[in-house]
């Protein structure tokens, strides 16, 4: 099965095909009623949801550093999504759906109208919305991959709606082409209000999308959803031994079957007792579960392998080992801290031009990370996934790795906040991504 955006998103959210067990592939002689059953009884092991989780808190433990005193760059931070929502909020989401998806586009939009008042100054301030590849309807790009004209699809009043944006102005049509135009205006920004974040460099400046950084721990987080799965029906099958009962004759064989015994691996097998055997139970081999159990065990390496997190896993390594590793995974870390700061400093210049003021900004974001903390808060809660302790061991699991990725950035109150919201159950990222995949709750093993 190839890999899709809806996919991509489920594997974070745990929902989708996660949840209803439709991503678990059916064995050629399994019975239609065992595999539903198996979808049914399947969790999903959510490795992709911590393996971003950590990088995003890596990022953002040392907030970035921001200078710049332009009216339009300062409201951009108080008030980023249009709803008030803080500048690292959109960046952290937009980070986590360029993993995700590969590359997520940032649109500096204002709403319409004329200001002649501070107070309606305000309310027409630029806001940016997130917009995923499989919204992008039609694009053209220069040869240094700079948007010249972008098209996106949508849905207004349950019709379907084409958004574009050129050089000069932006329009809603019913068609893509943007002949059919129900309304348009105008701006002098001089270029499309929308900057590309990747999270993985591009193979050709040209390319459309860049390939996801965390594909490779999507497929074979996939994988493992379907050995555990299986593994779980071993258990199933071979924790009941098989009652072998002695029946010396067709006769009485037929008398039971009357009497309702069901006769097969599940419940009872029949045998002669002529030979001078005697009743017991039989119990099969364990050299199967053995066999998934080591798959598993190699399947989670691999994905600490894909995410440049061969130090997390059980193995001792080398100190010249471990500094590879560490490296790595700081290298994985800059390139995206990179991609942000990129980001960020164009949606600060489209918020100006919006105004017609001069952009003045800079953004810096850490270069250097303690990959020791990244290995310390993986080791306790990527592995705890397999464990599955209890509802109360993963809320003070949440709370604690809460704590080491944000340390001071967040104040008493915001702390209360986030246990609320670890102890209901809430989680923004997940909602937001669920919106996005628009999925449904299901068995996640999310600790």
């Amino acid at each position: 099965m190839s890999l899709s955006d809806a996919v991509r998103l489920d594997a974070y959210t745990g929902q989708g095909g996660f949840a209803s067990g439709s991503y678990l592939v059916q064995h050629p002689r399994e019975s239609t009623e065992k595999y539903q059953r198996r979808q049914d009884l399947a969790a999903y092991p959510n490795y992709v949801r911590k393996v971003a989780d950590a990088y995003l808190g890596a990022l953002y433990r040392q907030p970035a550093n921001r200078s710049g005193d332009a009216a339009a760059w300062q409201a951009l931070q108080g008030n980023a999504d249009g709803a008030g929502g803080q500048i690292d909020d959109l960046m952290s989401r937009a980070g986590l759906l360029a993993q995700l998806l590969g590359t997520v586009h940032l649109v500096v939009d204002r709403p319409q109208g004329a200001a002649g008042t501070r107070a309606a100054e305000q309310k027409l301030a630029p806001y940016v919305v997130l917009r995923k590849p499989s919204e992008v309807a039609a694009m053209t790009l220069d040869n240094l991959g700079n948007v010249g004209r972008v098209v996106y699809s949508e849905q207004i009043d349950g019709e379907p709606r084409y958004r574009g944006y050129g050089a000069d102005g932006w329009w809603v049509a019913k068609d893509k082409e943007g002949a059919d135009r129900i309304e348009e205006g105008a701006y002098k920004l001089g270029r499309p209000p929308v900057h590309r974040l990747h999270s993985t460099r591009l193979l050709n400046l040209t390319d459309a999308v860049a390939a996801p950084w965390l594909d490779g721990v999507v497929a074979v987080n996939r994988d493992l959803f379907n050995l555990w799965s299986e593994l779980r029906e071993l258990f199933r099958a071979q924790t009941f031994s098989v009652l072998a009962m002695p029946v010396g004759s067709p006769e009485e064989r037929e008398k039971l079957r009357e009497q309702g015994i069901v006769i097969g691996t599940d419940n009872v097998l029949l045998y002669d007792p002529a030979g001078g055997a005697k009743p017991e139970y039989v119990a099969p081999p364990d050299g199967p579960v053995e066999r998934y159990q080591d798959q598993i065990d190699r399947t989670i390496k691999r994905i600490y392998e894909l995410a440049n997190l061969e130090f997390v896993g059980g193995v001792q390594q080398s100190g010249v080992a471990l500094a590879f590793h560490f490296q790595a995974a700081n290298d994985a870390l800059g390139l995206q801290a990179q991609e942000l700061e990129r980001a960020e400093m164009a949606i600060g210049q489209l918020a100006c031009a919006w105004r017609g003021a001069d952009w003045n900004g800079r953004v810096v974001y850490p270069r250097a990370f303690d990959t020791s903390a990244l290995e310390d808060e993986l080791r306790n809660g990527m592995d705890a996934l397999s464990l599955s302790i209890s509802p109360t061991f993963g809320q003070l699991l949440k709370a604690r790795l809460a704590r080491r990725m944000l340390g001071e950035a967040a104040s008493p109150a915001q702390w209360e906040q986030i246990d609320r919201e670890i102890e209901a159950g809430a989680d923004e990222y997940g909602d937001r991504i669920a919106r996005e995949a628009g999925g449904k709750n299901g068995n996640t093993v999310d600790q």
